[in-house]
């Protein structure tokens, strides 16, 4: 497995799999890793695509309640 792998945080995985919507091959290509570890620890830290939909939804919501309020 590669080091640069074993370190990667949560948040970077997060970012590559919900905000940028990188499929689990494109990840475990740039980690050079099994596409099986990427899905592994998805699982094991709960990142969903569905994770990511609803993160965005609840930010914007905030963004036009924030803006709502300047008004």
């Amino acid at each position: 497995m590669s080091k640069e792998w074993d370190a990667i945080t949560y948040d970077e995985l997060y970012d590559l799999f919900c905000v940028k919507s990188f499929p689990d091959s494109m990840i475990a290509n740039m980690y050079n890793v099994e596409k099986k570890e990427v899905t592994k620890k998805r699982r094991k830290w709960d990142i969903t695509q569905m994770g990511g939909v609803l993160d965005s939804i609840f930010k914007e919501l905030a963004k036009q309640s924030t803006q709502d309020d300047k008004q």
